[in-house]
């Protein structure tokens, strides 16, 4: 062995040895500490224990306490986090270290084999891969050198960056819009805009399988549930807005998802559009899984269906196809001037950094000017939809990169889960709320950047988990989609 003197922090330091010593592996082991970042959870072998299945009743539970004891609540859930960190449930679903950046491929410390291991994803929501794009980078790193880290004020006040400013331009110029406004995410976009314009005296009418966020702050501004059209049904929300123009006072608004992130399916935008019409309602739209995505230049479902500025309220993120963090409104004028001073959110969070708002902006900027990562998106789409269906799975024909494959059990998604991670690969393991019970799915999320030996091992995976008997030969449920509404 050669001994060389070391200065500095080690991550990784490498030996050979001619012939196995033994006493001096005890010696060394014995010395040898994990990473800071790997955790307990992280280091727990499962037992082989069975973490059961979570029915309605345990999530009600987990969320409600009827005794003197707030936090009994977390408690009971403790114990169930339990159950499933010794099944080894936990370890292949939940939180996964990714050691290097997210993309088509990542390395994720592995808790079954206490390795860093590459693995192919199908699990990120950056879809044309601008998280990684050189004009992105360059941008927020010449961003960070000026500004630094953070921006740590609110925009009302210092915390109007020039790059804020050039980021709301990129995103209203994109949509077609006056202006626009950015939140520090999407959830927190949704929940501004609709708590700001509704009250108690209005209504939010939300499709079924709208994103949790705005389930979430349709009930927090009225005081009550919302009032929850089935999905996609032109006709049932029709109704409703007749039955409210009739009969109640107050403002009316219809939100839905442009492209829901569970299915992978497209709102009926022209149908529900008109109908709101009818009734004198405002349309929003969430379209953070259809910005840079759907649409012949990927401005969204609006391009797809031909109905362009249909929707009065315009929501998107910057965690999808821009690659970051944050969320957007755009619109009229006088709304997003109404939003800054008015939606709590944008009055009492602070600003994005600089930095991230320039590599968004950047991001914004190929969206518009750069069709290639599109494309090649959507070849891989065509190419994986094809494969699947060469091997034997029932795919309906592609509106997003979103393909849920059907498991239908709690146990058989598990089960499918774990093999996946065993094979290198992250999915979407996708259960209930996410979902109603017995509807879950394994959501396979394409991007750019895959190649084509990714999807052909992805392919191989899945049909290995048929022949299992761990997931379905047709596409997910059509009913899969968000559940929270109803649990509630």
């Amino acid at each position: 062995m050669r001994e060389e003197t070391l200065s500095g922090d080690v991550d990784l330091l490498g030996f050979r040895f001619d012939n196995e010593i033994d006493e001096l592996f005890r010696e060394l082991s014995a010395l040898v500490r994990p990473s800071s970042y790997v955790s307990e959870d992280l280091l727990r072998k499962p037992d082989g224990s069975d973490s059961g299945t979570w029915s309605l009743k345990d999530w009600l539970a987990f969320r409600r306490t009827e005794n003197r004891d707030l936090f009994s609540k977390c408690a009971h859930a403790s114990k169930r986090m339990e159950e499933m960190i010794r099944s080894g449930d936990y370890q292949a679903r939940y939180r996964p270290t990714l050691t290097r950046g997210l993309d088509h491929r990542t390395v994720i410390f592995n808790p079954f084999t206490d390795r860093e291991e590459e693995f192919i994803c199908f699990d990120s929501n950056g879809y044309l891969g601008l998280q990684t794009h050189p004009r992105v980078v360059e941008a927020t790193k010449r961003a960070l050198e000026d500004f630094g880290y953070g921006t740590p004020s609110v925009p009302l006040l210092s915390g109007t960056s020039r790059h804020l400013r050039e980021l709301e331009e990129a995103i209203s110029d994109f949509h077609g819009r006056e202006a626009a406004i950015i939140f520090t995410s999407g959830y927190v976009a949704n929940v501004a805009t609709i708590t700001a314009l509704a009250n108690s005296t209005d209504r939010v009418f939300v499709d079924q399988f709208a994103h949790a966020s705005i389930h979430d702050a349709a009930g927090w501004a009225m005081g009550t549930a919302p009032r929850v059209f089935r999905h996609n049904s032109v006709e049932h929300l029709r109704g409703l807005l007749s039955s409210w123009r009739e009969a109640e006072t107050g403002g009316g608004l219809v939100v839905t998802d442009g492209v829901f992130s569970m299915q992978g399916t497209v709102a009926d935008l022209p149908g529900i559009s008109a109908v709101c019409r009818e009734n004198g309602a405002y349309l929003m739209i969430d379209e953070a899984h259809g910005t840079g995505v759907v649409g012949p230049t990927g401005r969204g479902t609006e391009e797809l269906l031909d109905s362009n500025g249909a929707a009065d309220i315009l929501m998107g993120t910057l965690s999808k196809a821009p690659g970051t963090v944050g969320g957007y409104v755009c619109g009229s004028q006088e709304l997003i001037t109404f939003l800054r001073f008015f939606s709590n959110p944008a009055v009492f969070s602070c600003s994005l950094p600089a930095a991230t708002c320039a590599g968004a902006t950047e991001a914004f900027r190929i969206m518009a000017d750069d069709p290639e990562p599109r494309q090649r998106l959507w070849a891989n789409v065509d190419y994986m939809v094809q494969s699947l269906r060469a091997a034997g799975f029932a795919m309906n024909d592609p509106l997003s990169p979103i393909l849920p494959i059907s498991v239908n059990g709690s146990e058989k998604l598990k089960r499918a889960t774990h093999e996946l991670v065993l094979r290198g690969i992250r999915c979407g393991p996708v259960s209930f709320p996410a979902v109603p019970h017995g509807q879950e799915i394994l959501r396979v999320t394409l991007n750019a950047r895959h190649t084509q030996t990714d999807m052909d091992r992805c392919v191989e995976a899945l049909s290995a988990l048929r022949g299992q008997g761990l997931v379905e030969s047709g596409p997910g449920a059509d009913e899969a989609g968000q559940a929270a509404s109803a649990a509630e």
